[in-house]
């Protein structure tokens, strides 16, 4: 019943649609081939990967990832080409100012005319959302036809409709505070209920000093971030060190960093996935079940964290439901967060009026004594990114603003 629920108001949200401001979009998708030509002219003069044509050049490629020192490190395909997945580029991005540039250019032009709004005749953006498509339940949307699965800095043109706001409320820290109460490893609560949960560890064994914070080292906690999920998740100190491109002896002490600081976890983690392994099914509190085939290909790295996501998944439908009872207007569901639109008056009560609902979700799942923390936006205009994905938007809107004076002044020289 809570599952059939969930998909009959996954299925309005799916027809409330997401409000845009559909007259900016239009006139960028209009100019959107000369903004991308003069990008990538400008990223040619610093980094010179493009050809005339504006292909993009594998050679010129390698040249550039040689000229900054990063030849030996970067990743290659079977074909023995350097690697240009998304993935690849930016966890390089967030280490070289060059590779960030170029990041940011490939992902706009990448983007192919503003993939991720499809409209209907009300100018609202709409997609199936595929709930339950996936292992852990989680919702699945296209990725061409979705806003929140296109480039961040491309958000920025859905809008509420006048004398509304978007309030934008997310999980914080959504899946360790998962693993923390079902686990119930004190050290790992004590660390989500601290400063700063990513930093909890590496200050506990003295890696950092008891003052560091996001603000003050924030390539090393995104580095101590990505390690203790993927740590979580059973990964091991070869296939660590690998994809945070560390050495073998780094990795090595971050992994028994993390695993000392939350032996229980880690305890209840192998008897969970060795449980699930014996009788052929892992299951969530709310009986959403993935079954194990018996003798077939298992990754057991999705064995590991499927309790968490997929507990995840369900704190969010049961957030789902109760707010659609209360009559709000849900316009996404963003893995851990909710987009919802609603009018202006009293804003701020209905805000808090969201956050309680929704950490009430976490204590329904997980226990009274949990409790989820969420946090919101409120956004009265266009939609608005986080700062270096803002000043993303702002540069492509530069651009946008010269293409109009240009087409303004040919038009008068004509």
């Amino acid at each position: 019943l809570f599952h059939g629920l969930s998909a009959l108001n996954t299925a309005v949200v799916e027809c409330n649609g997401i409000p845009t401001d559909h007259k900016l979009l239009t006139e960028f998708n209009k100019k959107f081939p000369i903004i991308k030509d003069q990008m990538i002219r400008e990223i040619n003069k610093k980094i010179n990967v493009y050809e005339e044509d504006n292909s993009f050049n594998h050679k010129k490629f390698k040249n550039f990832i040689k000229r900054i020192g990063l030849l030996q490190r970067w990743p290659k395909t079977e074909t023995g080409i350097l690697s240009t997945t998304e993935k690849v580029i930016y966890n390089f991005a967030q280490e070289n100012k060059d590779v960030s540039e170029f990041y940011f250019c490939k992902e706009f032009i990448d983007s192919d005319k503003l993939k991720g709004f499809v409209l209907g005749p009300d100018k609202r953006s709409r997609t199936s959302l595929n709930m339950f498509q996936i292992n852990t339940g989680r919702t699945n949307p296209s990725t061409s036809r979705y806003p929140f699965n296109a480039p961040k800095f491309m958000r920025n043109f859905m809008k509420p409709d006048p004398k509304h706001s978007f309030i934008y409320a997310d999980y914080v820290s959504q899946e360790p505070g998962i693993a923390a109460w079902l686990s119930k490893d004190e050290n790992l609560i004590e660390a989500y209920n601290s400063k700063d949960i990513y930093l909890y560890a590496p200050i506990r064994t003295g890696a950092m000093p008891a003052d560091a914070s996001k603000d003050k080292f924030p390539i090393e906690r995104e580095l101590h971030k990505r390690a203790l999920l993927a740590t979580f998740y059973g990964q091991k100190e070869k296939s660590l060190s690998i994809s945070l491109d560390i050495t073998l002896d780094q990795a090595v002490t971050m992994l028994a960093d993390i695993t000392k600081s939350y032996p229980k976890y880690f305890e209840w983690v192998r008897k969970s996935v060795s449980k699930s392994l014996v009788r052929g099914y892992q299951i969530t509190k709310f009986g959403w079940r993935r079954n194990i085939e018996y003798g077939g290909q298992i990754n057991h790295r999705s064995l590991y964290n499927f309790m968490c996501q997929a507990h995840g998944s369900e704190m969010l439908r049961l957030a789902l439901n109760n707010l659609t009872e209360k009559k709000f207007e849900i316009n996404a569901l963003v893995h851990d967060g909710i987009l919802l639109h609603v009018p202006c008056k009293n804003v701020e009560a209905k805000e808090k009026q969201i956050i309680s609902i929704m950490e009430n979700a976490s204590k329904i799942l997980l226990g009274k004594e949990s409790r989820i923390r969420v946090e919101t936006k409120i956004i009265s205009s266009n939609y608005k990114q986080n700062e270096e994905e803002q000043k993303k938007f702002d540069r492509i809107m530069k651009a946008f603003d010269a293409s109009s004076v240009s087409e303004t002044q040919q038009v008068c020289t004509t």
